[in-house]
Parts: C-alpha cells; structure tokens; sequence
C-alpha cells in the first residue's frame, strides 16, 4: 500500500509540473497507452503488512513527490533545455526544425526515466529478494517489447509512433538515464542504510539487560559507524562484541606497552 502511495504520487507529480510549467494546459506530457501501462503492468505491489502511521506515509508520499520533480526537471533542462539552455538535438531521419525540440518526446523520456526510478525504489525497499521479485522485474523489462510493437503500429500522426526507437538514438537520452535515475533514489538509499543501521543496533541491544550499557551504546558512534559497515547476520560476528575485542585490544596494547 505505501509503495502504492509512491509511485502514484510520483506520477501525478510529474504531471503536476508539465500543468504548472505548460500555462495550466490541459496537454498530456505522454499517451494515454503510458497511463495504462504504469499501473497494470510497468509497476508492481509487493504483498506486505506496512506501517500506516501518518508520519511513515508522509514519508512515502514525500518520496513520491521528490521522483515526480526529478524525473520532469532533469529531461526538461537536460534534453528539452527548457528553452534557455543548449537543447538535446534527436536524431531523426528528416532533417527538419521540428528534430531539436520535440514535446511528446520529451514527455515519453520523461516517463521511462519514472518508471525505471519507480521500479529501483521498490527494489531498494524490500526485503525479500525472492523469484516472485525477479519475476516481476521481468515483466515489468517485457513492457519495452510492447512499447516498441505499439510504436510500430500506430498511424504517423500519433504521439507514439516511432518515439523510442528516437530516443534510443539520442545520446542525451541515455547519457540523462543514470542520472535522473540516481538523483531519484538518493533519499530512499539514504532512508534504506539508515533504516538498517537502527534496525542492526536495536537487535544487538535487545541482548543487554542492563540499561546504562545500552545507552553507551547508543551514544558511541563506533558502533553505529560499524552496524553502517558490517551490519549483523548469522555468519558474522557480533558488533558489540567487536566493539568489546576491539576495546580489549587496545588495552592489552597499552599494558603492553608500559611493561618494561
């Protein structure tokens, strides 16, 4: 359900910002096929029991609104260069004036740079790396193939015909693509090593019965330095208890070193 909550705020984001940047047109940035795709089979729900306290899903709705601005501004000034900077030139058979700025292709590159950033979120999100997610993956990648067919088949005057098979010979497309996506998902993989962090000490403080040493814990940055680093599983040692090597160590080191 928060996942829900993301990518749909992301998307009506994104088109918040074409409304507010277009004059408040009522003007699609891409085709009604995209509408459907994104919700029926480009995105996909991952079955779990989240938190639903209006903090945790304030959080979620803000991540979404953060992938809407990304993925419309940086195609806007990096490949339509919103008619101030160096525009992106798509390549296109017929030499025309129309080959330097293209709405509709805009909007279309705007759109895969938001559903790839979407999918990475969810990906990023869970915990569960099983076959149902890798299978989902793969069914989200098969909507290219249906993209491309689409382009083919449609009549020339629509806003899809031959799209992506343009922005595939457009090198600002991809050299955009990394970089839209990352900047996206820079606050959910901070949100995500942050998250595991706190979740790795809490479980290795749950064993200490005494509370003042919980506390020197918490407030000893080695530690929380080292859960950032190492994390906890099965195969690997103890945090706290490499903390209290370590500490040992360096004691014995000391001692040592005064022994005459």
């Amino acid at each position: 359900m928060l996942f829900f909550y993301h990518k749909s705020v992301a998307f009506v984001t994104n088109q918040l910002c074409l409304i507010y940047f277009n004059g408040y047109s009522d003007i699609p940035l891409f085709g009604t096929i995209l509408f459907v795709c994104y919700n029926l089979t480009m995105t996909f729900l991952i079955s779990h029991q989240a938190n639903l306290r209006a903090w945790y899903i304030v959080l979620w709705i803000l991540d979404g609104i953060w992938h809407g601005v990304v993925t419309f501004f940086i195609p806007f000034f990096c490949l339509a260069g919103g008619n101030l900077y160096a525009e992106a030139i798509f390549y296109e058979t017929k030499n025309n004036s129309y080959r330097i700025y293209d709405f509709t292709m805009i909007g279309n590159a705007s759109f895969v740079y938001l559903w790839i950033a979407v999918t990475l979120r969810s990906t990023i999100w869970t915990r569960d790396f099983n076959m149902m997610l890798i299978m989902s993956h793969i069914g989200t990648t098969l909507n290219v193939v249906i993209l491309f067919l689409f382009q083919t088949f449609v009549p020339s005057t629509s806003n899809e015909y031959q799209r992506y098979a343009q922005l595939c010979r457009s090198p600002a497309f991809w050299f955009a693509f990394p970089l839209t996506v990352f900047i996206a998902n820079i606050p959910g993989l901070i949100w995500r090593l942050a998250s595991d962090t706190w979740w790795t000490i809490r479980i290795e403080l749950k064993n200490l019965p005494k509370k003042n040493k919980r506390k020197s814990y918490l407030n000893n940055p080695l530690v929380w330095l080292k859960a950032f680093v190492f994390g906890q599983t099965e195969e690997n040692e103890s945090i706290l208890q490499k903390n209290e090597n370590d500490i040992n160590t360096f004691k014995e080191q000391i001692n040592h070193s005064y022994q005459p």
